[in-house]
């Protein structure tokens, strides 16, 4: 995690329902509960962009909120900046159980936008390359939009037993 503070890169907070893509680099910081990012990344072009979205669907005039809209959105602007879909990879994060929703009821919002976005993935004909998801406790999530590598630390949470990990997802 050192590694990724110390770059000297501009540091960008992304807030639920938004998305950014650029093709000059940045860190990207956000975190995760229920909610989901998509990051795609573009290994030609050496640039990448992500979303935040917080629930599944939802009203086109919202579209950066839900999955739907904002996994689209961004597809598209990473086409526009000229990346090129067949070779655009894609990592998923988050998706959490936070809230400790027993699993015998119906599938929480968590679960239910990580199915969407895989199925809309899928669908857009996005290669998923590697995920971080699911769980019982939110991420920290730095997306290096130069490089498309991915850090990422759980969110401590002192009424969940799930030990507390760092990741660091690599193409």
């Amino acid at each position: 995690m050192k590694r990724f503070r110390e770059l000297e890169l501009r540091h960008i907070y992304l807030q639920p329902g938004e998305l950014f893509v650029d093709n000059q680099p940045a860190l990207v910081q956000t975190i995760l509960g229920s909610c989901i990012s998509v990051t795609l990344f573009c290994p030609r072009g050496g640039f990448g962009g992500i979303c935040h979205a917080l629930l599944p669907t939802g009203r086109p005039d919202d579209a950066e909120r839900h999955v739907d809209g904002a996994v689209r959105l961004l597809l598209d602007r990473m086409i526009a900046f000229g990346a090129r879909h067949q070779l655009l990879e894609a990592k998923l994060f988050g998706g959490s159980r936070v809230l400790g929703v027993p699993a015998s009821q119906r599938l929480t919002v968590g679960e239910q936008n990580l199915a969407y976005a895989k199925l809309l993935l899928h669908k857009l004909n996005v290669h998923l390359i590697a995920e971080n998801t699911g769980g019982l406790r939110g991420r920290m999530l730095f997306f290096n939009s130069g490089t498309g590598e991915v850090f990422i630390r759980k969110v401590r949470n002192s009424t969940l037993d799930e030990t507390n990990q760092e990741v660091a997802l690599h193409d």
